[in-house]
């Protein structure tokens, strides 16, 4: 995947995050760390940050519920988001229906988000590709039974992070809008850091079948 910079542990390991709580009505911040404290903190062999375009977005939650299956003792998953207050009712609902219920953090300032490119979808390749796939996407959003909503900022685009148990960055994926996450690549970089199963239950993990070129696979709808 092409990116317009490398990005590596010193751009990315100072960004302060800020905890929440999302068991109260309105969802409010408990407290502030970097994110290398956070991940440390883990004590997991390997850690996923997913930094979310938009909680409420259809695909943010499909790229959500595609990491459902990454969990395990050796593997922790997090999530970050750019605003509170907004859409707390969307985000919760990620977080409880699309997101496993694990952490989410608030990066008030963007800075992972800028460390990652501040990519923005306001560009005519990026649009062009939006408006001639919504057909296709409606589609898929629909056989996965993913609803959403158009509230908050969505125009920053994020991605996926993967670190190793020390907190150092070993792996980028940057969101390419309108496709699902690469499994298999996120899975092949899990294995080289946790082991020949890449940390993933048997039970849980998704076959490879559907790892390929980003369909639907129908032996899992």
């Amino acid at each position: 995947m092409t990116m317009t910079k490398k990005i590596t542990s010193e751009h990315v390991s100072s960004v302060v995050l800020h905890s929440l709580d999302l068991t109260q009505d309105t969802v409010v911040p408990t407290g502030a760390a970097t994110l290398r404290q956070i991940i440390l903190e883990q004590q997991k062999e390997a850690t996923i940050v997913f930094a979310a375009r938009r909680p409420g977005c259809v695909l943010c939650r499909e790229h959500g519920k595609q990491l459902s299956n990454l969990s395990s003792n050796k593997i922790a998953v997090l999530g970050v988001v750019k605003e509170i207050g907004v859409d707390d009712a969307g985000l919760k609902s990620f977080h409880k229906d699309y997101f496993n219920s694990w952490p989410i953090y608030l990066d008030e300032d963007l800075q992972l988000y800028k460390a990652m490119g501040n990519r923005s979808i306001f560009k005519i390749k990026t649009i062009f590709k939006l408006l001639s796939n919504m057909r296709k996407l409606s589609k898929r959003m629909s056989q996965k039974k993913i609803e959403g909503n158009m509230v908050g900022e969505g125009t920053i685009q994020g991605g996926i992070l993967i670190f190793d148990g020390k907190g150092d960055l070993v792996h980028v994926q940057l969101e390419d809008i309108t496709k699902e996450l690469n499994m298999s690549e996120i899975a092949d970089i899990l294995e080289k850091i946790v082991g020949e199963d890449g940390g993933i239950p048997a039970e849980t993990a998704p076959p490879r079948h559907c790892f390929k070129k980003g369909q639907v696979c129908p032996e899992c709808t």
